[in-house]
């Protein structure tokens, strides 16, 4: 296999990647509109903090890259505001 050959490929994993992450957002998005049920999303008081989590959650990330992504203590205040607001619609 020749460098190109192998570049080509890593380009392709890497494309599947950014569509996986595209499609994932714009769900994530799509989700944000039917809450607000029309208002504009600009305009919408959100925690921020939540909004990373759900980012995370869309990306299916480790618990290791969420860490990394939210930061250790951003990851406790949401672990801590889920266990307390949250409670899970099936079981594990």
């Amino acid at each position: 296999m020749t460098i190109q050959q192998s570049l080509k490929i890593k380009t392709n994993y890497r494309n599947l990647d950014r569509a996986q992450m595209l499609s994932a957002l714009a769900m994530l998005r799509k989700q944000c509109q039917e809450i607000v049920k029309g208002e504009s999303l600009l305009e919408v008081a959100s925690p921020i903090g939540l909004l990373l989590a759900d980012v995370a959650e869309k990306l299916e990330l480790t618990t290791q890259e969420r860490r990394k992504f939210l930061g250790e203590k951003l990851q406790k205040e949401v672990d801590a505001y889920l266990n307390t607001h949250v409670k899970r619609k099936l079981p594990l």
